[in-house]
């Protein structure tokens, strides 16, 4: 089995989130500034809970992937378990692709036609995948020194801009605050596909998988809880209406060399956006082998991408499968099913060695 650093790790988990990171408003739920920063805090407390069983499962098979456990208890559950996550990161990619070429098309660039941006990102994309997970995981590492360089730039440039009383300004008071708040939480929840991910991650880690992964948990809070409150801070109430409220953001960012950061922007989102869906790909074309799918790596690319194409020509954006995914996915395939295993191949040795 091919390892990886915990740095290289916590970049991969980041490059997977980060697209959503950056698209990532106020509130979609109109809560106030006040509300969604918490609501950020009390979403990365649960998905603490959730990376625990893929931590204790990789602690007890430290050289064994989490497909193989499974198999190694059942081959109808492995099987059964190979079609459910093939399924999500089938979805999520598709998703990706159409997200895409919707945002790069209607924002970007209007003269390419969407089927073009999608095919153009699934070759890279299984590209990517060919080069395996090491070759997987500098990438992200470019990826995320760049994205980390465009934040802080982008962060210090507006600082003069900020006033205080947007955080007034951007204060809607929804109809049902604690609705409100708890569907914030399981949005930001549902859509940490990276916590599904983890668990076919961590068997590649050298050392230190624990570190790693919590760390991450906090460069993510720190991030998002940036990402609120400098929205607010610039953009006042202008930015709950926004699809990608820190792309605008970049449009405000001025320095002496720069005038404006929306093309740096939108070509880190781009290089970020290539790295995930070859993540995607990547594990899927991993779990279509364990149901032994012939060239695997060929139909993780070509099935999502001739639907991203389908439904892109047809245009279907506002179709269930370019929408996030019910947080059931995420805490069911993220942390119920490795902490079934992880419970039940505990159990198991404890008999043997009795």
């Amino acid at each position: 089995m091919k390892k990886i650093s915990p740095i290289q790790l916590i970049t991969l988990l980041f490059v997977t989130r980060a697209f959503l990171t950056t698209t990532y408003g106020v509130s979609q739920y109109k809560l106030n500034v006040v509300l969604s920063l918490l609501s950020a805090m009390v979403a990365i407390a649960l998905q603490l809970l959730l990376i625990i069983p893929p931590l204790v499962l990789t602690t007890n098979h430290p050289d064994k992937g989490f497909m193989r456990v499974v198999f190694e208890r059942s081959k109808t559950a492995g099987t059964i378990v190979s079609v459910v996550y093939s399924a999500f990161f089938f979805f999520e990619t598709v998703r990706l692709l159409g997200i895409f070429s919707y945002f790069l098309k209607n924002q970007f660039l209007d003269y390419l036609p969407a089927p073009v941006l999608i095919i153009a990102l699934s070759g890279v994309g299984l590209y990517g995948v060919k080069c395996g997970i090491q070759g997987l995981a500098r990438t992200a590492g470019v990826a995320v020194f760049l994205f980390v360089a465009m934040f802080f730039v982008i962060i210090f440039s507006v600082t003069g801009q900020m006033d205080i009383f947007n955080i007034q300004i951007a204060t809607p008071a929804p109809q049902n605050t604690a609705k409100a708040f708890f569907g914030d939480i399981m949005l930001k929840t549902a859509g940490s596909d990276e916590l599904v991910a983890l668990v076919f991650f961590l068997p590649h880690v050298r050392k230190n998988k624990a570190k790693a992964t919590f760390s991450y948990m906090g460069i993510k809070l720190f991030v998002t809880e940036t990402m609120i409150l400098y929205s607010a801070l610039i953009l006042g109430d202008y930015a709950t209406g926004l699809s990608q409220p820190f792309y605008t953001l970049s449009t405000y960012a001025k320095t002496s060399v720069i005038e404006r950061y929306d093309s740096i922007y939108m070509c880190i989102w781009t290089i970020g956006t290539v790295v995930k869906v070859a993540v995607l790909m990547f594990l899927l074309s991993k779990t279509l082998s364990c149901i032994r799918v012939k060239k695997p790596d060929l139909v993780a690319c070509a099935l999502p991408t001739l639907t991203a194409i389908i439904l892109a020509m047809l245009g279907m954006y506002d179709s269930p499968m370019f929408r996030v995914p019910s947080v059931v996915f995420a805490i069911g395939l993220g942390g119920a099913i490795p902490l079934i295993f992880a419970f039940r191949s505990r159990k198991k040795e404890e008999v043997s060695v009795g």
